[in-house]
């Protein structure tokens, strides 16, 4: 299926154009102050480290508390409130053996 450039822009050009100008829209009403630099997991487990503040959104390490080991990649949030979903959510697993009842 050919489409005839409008403008010089194909659809799908078009189409990033106007995702990047909302991303913009949305990341004027996000400054870097409202990123925490250091916060804790609801239990206390992690700890998560603001590692850089990027156009639309901030990357932070996950650091394990008890073994002081870093979470390979970090983790990337868009907005600060989904950080703190985040945070409330994140629990250290406990382990141990799960029976099959039989």
């Amino acid at each position: 299926m050919n489409f005839k450039p409008l403008f010089g822009l194909l659809p799908k050009d078009i189409f990033k154009l106007k995702r990047k100008e909302n991303i913009m829209k949305q990341n004027n009403k996000v400054s870097k102050k409202d990123w925490p630099k250091v916060v804790s997991s609801r239990h206390g487990d992690y700890t998560f480290i603001l590692e850089k503040i990027m156009f639309d959104r901030a990357k932070y390490k996950v650091i394990d508390v008890e073994t002081n080991k870093e979470e390979i990649g970090g983790r990337v949030y868009n907005t600060p409130s989904q950080l703190q979903k985040s945070l409330d959510d994140l629990i250290k697993p406990l382990g141990g053996i799960q029976s099959s009842q039989f």
